[in-house]
């Protein structure tokens, strides 16, 4: 709260300052470039079989008028859905391995897709969901409050024979339709609001507990290429697409007016050079300069430097590295996003030992801790500044390995998952900028999808540094403490914790069945404590729970 109170009166002063911009508001008038961007859509190929989406106008909140805005979800198909262990005959005596179908959750507003056959089903469906915004305020303050999250879950819908009797089994059908939750994807609704839309192939993030279905190789097409990519996964993805119906206007964003102790020479290169690039391309995300819980506005490379990490992780355990282990700790610490502890303010970036000690954080607090953990460890690594689906823009961590050699793997702070760069379903699309310690590097090249990137730094036509011969590298005191303080856990605190949940556990599933008597089996905490590691996100490939070891429980 202290620090709440504090940025927010270093905003309120800082509110009070105006530019020339913030006053008066010119137009830019046409010149030669804009008619020649003109002629030169004339003269585009007419491609009716292979149409091109356009950009479409966006709409302001005293343009709508009390028109309908609607969520637009296209949900084109799925790639590797779990099917049935035991699969059953269907209407024309073949096994019917699952009956998918997609159901989407908005605003207390359901529709589903009809079935889909086989694990890897195609609907090509249009879904529609109407959006109402609070006390009807399409106003960009007013929207970007709103924490609604759309959420698409994928079921099996299987089919109950409730007629036991075998003598009217021939003249009595009596069915009962069920849907098995298999898996969901949970997408912001100010992910779509920021981006305007989102498009591509997701992962479905499917339960650790599966009874009754299991991933075979044997049921996939091999004649189908995304679909022979999954061969021997246990991970299960869908293609779709979203947009909101109009397009809202997003607004400007917020305009960080801090004070800042930094080098005035400094700040007015930072300020051109990220200017420069953001005209170039507006899509993609570049920063200089962050603000701090004093509400000073710091260089960002000021945030970089190397930490030891925990000793206890710097061993592998089982099939998790030290890497894999130090991502995993971090992924531990509680998020807590800035629009909920500053809403309408900015983006608070705090230090390390200030993250550690308050114990939460948002993206950027998790990217730059594992970044200089990764650093402590002796490895390179890079802070990304990018566009990841579900979050939106958001900050990842990039690694140059060792084993193999000159490999480069994505890190996702808030997970502990890792990609590789040209893995096509890492959840990252977007790549504006790297930083470290040393530089910033924007992403000036043709593409910013990672699997597109050439990741060799020096090369002047791909990567633009801020600190080059026109402007040299100036050393900058880092903000972050000389090392952390960690602290061994106390073990009768964990096991109190873990009595707690023991009970909350018994108690919840008691409530499910108040209609009959439950009888524990205690053996069953002992396996559950085993297995619960495998139920957080880690790395993948993770460890599944099969049918065989659950049921012994």
């Amino acid at each position: 709260l202290h620090v709440r109170e504090q940025v927010m009166k270093r905003f309120q002063i800082a509110s009070h300052y105006y530019t020339l911009q913030d006053l008066v508001i010119e137009e830019t008038l046409p010149d030669i470039s804009t008619v020649g961007e003109i002629l030169s859509k004339l003269l585009e190929p007419r491609r009716p079989l292979r149409p091109v989406r356009r950009e479409r106008k966006t709409v302001t909140a005293q343009n709508l008028g009390g028109a309908d805005v609607e969520i637009l979800v296209n949900i084109v198909r799925a790639f590797n859905i779990p099917v049935r262990r035991d699969p059953v005959k269907g209407e024309t005596g073949g096994p019917v391995l699952v009956r998918p179908l997609v159901e989407i959750c908005f605003q207390k507003q359901f529709k589903k897709t009809s079935l889909g056959d086989g694990p890897n089903p195609s609907w090509n469906e249009q879904l529609r969901l109407r959006f109402k915004a609070p006390n009807n305020d399409f106003s960009p303050a007013s929207l970007n409050q709103i924490d609604d999250i759309i959420f698409v879950n994928l079921y099996d819908e299987f089919v109950v024979n409730l007629n036991e009797d075998d003598r009217t089994k021939s003249s009595t059908i009596h069915h009962r339709l069920e849907k098995r939750w298999l898996g969901s994807i949970q997408i912001p609704f100010s992910t779509i609001y920021m981006n305007g839309r989102i498009e591509g192939t997701f992962q479905v993030l499917t339960p650790h507990v599966l009874l009754g279905y299991t991933y075979p190789s044997a049921y996939i097409d091999t004649t189908d290429e995304f679909a022979t990519e999954t061969i021997g996964s246990t991970n299960t993805y869908m293609s779709l697409f979203m947009t909101i119906e109009p397009a809202l206007s997003p607004g400007e964003p917020v305009r960080e007016k801090f004070d800042s102790n930094e080098y005035p020479k400094l700040l007015m290169h930072a300020e051109d050079w990220q200017t420069k690039l953001e005209k170039r391309f507006p899509k993609r995300h570049f920063r200089t300069t962050v603000v701090d819980i004093n509400g000073q506005s710091v260089f960002i490379t000021r945030y970089f430097k190397d930490l030891v990490p925990p000793s206890d992780l710097s061993v592998g355990v089982g099939s998790m590295t030290p890497s894999e282990r130090v991502a995993r700790f971090v992924s531990l610490v509680p998020f807590v996003s800035d629009s909920t502890v500053f809403a309408g303010i900015c983006d608070i970036w705090s230090t390390c030992d200030q993250f550690m000690q308050m114990l939460a954080g948002d993206e950027e607090e998790h990217a730059v801790l594992l970044c200089n953990l990764f650093a402590g460890m002796g490895k390179k690594s890079y802070l990304i500044l990018g566009a990841p689906i579900p979050e939106g823009s958001t900050a990842y961590v990039l690694t140059v390995e060792t084993d193999p050699v000159g490999e480069r793997w994505i890190w996702n702070p808030s997970t502990g998952r890792h990609y590789r760069t040209s893995d096509p379903y890492c959840p990252l699309k977007s790549i504006g900028c790297l930083v470290n310690a040393e530089n910033i590097w924007a992403n000036v090249s043709t593409h910013s999808k990672p699997d597109m990137l050439d990741y060799d730094l020096s090369k002047k036509g791909h990567w633009q540094p801020i600190f080059g011969k026109s402007f040299p590298h100036r050393q900058l005191a880092t903000v972050q403490p000389d090392q952390l303080e960690w602290k061994e856990p106390n073990i009768v605190e964990v096991m109190e914790l873990a009595e707690k949940l023991e009970k909350k556990l018994k108690e919840k599933i008691q409530s499910w069945r108040q209609r009959f008597i439950t009888r524990w089996n205690r053996s069953v905490p002992t396996r559950c404590v085993n297995s619960s590691p495998n139920w957080r996100p880690g790395p993948i490939p993770q460890p599944r729970i099969t049918d065989m070891s659950w049921r012994t429980c």
